[in-house]
């Protein structure tokens, strides 16, 4: 690599802001598998662990009822989204 793409490759990084990274960090954790089964199937030693289960018994209880085009805003990775076997279109904001 030549000095030029060097200093180029420096200066992008150093552009990024730090909400930018941090950003795009949390993103690859959400989406990552084992965080998705964390919240779908939480561990007795997860301090959230009855919050998390009365959310997914909660989610189960209406799931099935939900059908068509479904809008799930704050849904970060998703993690209930398997849950929803009659919906159509599920879409995802964050």
């Amino acid at each position: 690599m030549d000095t030029a793409s060097s200093n180029s490759s420096d200066r992008q990084r150093s552009d990024r802001s730090p909400i930018s990274e941090t950003t795009s960090r949390l993103s690859d954790t959400l989406h990552h598998e084992a965080y998705v089964q964390s919240r779908l199937i939480p561990s007795r030693r997860d301090p959230h662990y009855l919050i998390l289960s009365d959310v997914k018994a909660e989610v189960t209880r209406f799931a099935g009822q939900v059908q068509g085009r479904l809008f799930d805003y704050g849904s970060g990775g998703a993690p209930y989204r398997s849950l929803f076997t009659q919906v159509t279109d599920y879409v995802r904001a964050d």
